[in-house]
């Protein structure tokens, strides 16, 4: 893991979104080009909602429970990345 404060951070954000403290595998450094970040789980991804760039439109995609990947944000909460799962983005965009 990254250093201990973002550890601790990390930790005291997920107490309060769950209630309890984070087991071990609920927290994991995400890799990222040139550096690693901490993540604490959120949960699992039901599904995902966004705007495609190119036409505008608004697609919704749900995640089938046996695909679904895990929804992890960083210690200070203001980034949220989606980790596993087995799905695969394509130019028709998310497919079981």
């Amino acid at each position: 893991m990254s250093d201990t404060s973002e550890l601790e951070q990390a930790k005291k954000l997920f107490r309060s979104f769950h209630g309890r403290d984070p087991k071990t595998s609920e927290l994991a450094e995400i890799p990222l080009p040139g550096k690693g970040v901490i993540g604490l789980e959120v949960g699992k991804c039901v599904g995902i909602a966004y705007r495609a760039a190119g036409n505008g439109e608004v697609y919704y995609h749900e995640f089938p429970a046996a695909t679904r990947p895990r929804l992890f944000v960083t210690p200070q909460g203001e980034q949220a990345y989606l980790v596993g799962g087995t799905y695969k983005f394509t130019n028709r965009g998310f497919l079981r």
